[in-house]
């Protein structure tokens, strides 16, 4: 079993938007948020230990997009698209994954593949935002594939 200490770095949320209907609301989420709280836990039956949970830190940085509302993205290579609800909540776009490098504690290196199924951002006030997702994630290395879930739950303050 590989020994996970490094956690697949945060899934940037990216958002491409245009498309949800909500748009009177975008303008709201546009903008640099940094990680008040929050984190990401990633567990692979294959690894040791099989659960690994790292504290969320950095910015996510929101704009406006052209195929959906909302485009994401932080310090990892991760973009997610996600459109506004009725409501006004920020709904991840079903279909989407994305890859990221990783390293693991023994210098090794791999790919993490997250493919949410669900992850929402909502807002509670105009500089306080709330994200929470969940999915399915594979992690690539040394020639093997191994099955993973994911989750993450934060919340970021606008700049």
């Amino acid at each position: 079993m590989k020994r996970m200490s490094v956690l697949i770095g945060l899934v940037a949320l990216g958002a491409v938007g245009c498309g949800g209907g909500s748009s009177n609301n975008v303008g709201k989420y546009v903008g640099i948020w940094t990680y008040s709280s929050g984190t990401e836990t990633t567990t692979c039956p294959d690894f040791d230990p099989s659960t690994d949970t790292e504290q969320l830190t950095g910015s996510l940085n929101i704009s406006a997009g052209s195929s959906a509302d909302l485009v994401t993205s932080d310090n990892s290579a991760c973009v997610l698209k996600f459109d506004l609800d009725k409501n006004g909540v920020a709904q991840v776009l079903p279909g989407q994954s994305c890859a990221s490098a990783i390293a693991f504690g023994d210098g090794t290196t791999g790919t993490l593949t997250l493919s949410p199924q669900t992850w929402m951002l909502s807002m509670s006030s105009p500089t306080v935002l709330s994200s929470s997702g969940s999915g399915t994630a594979s992690v690539q290395t040394g020639g093997a594939i191994y099955p993973c879930m994911f989750s993450v739950t934060s919340v970021l303050s606008k700049q």
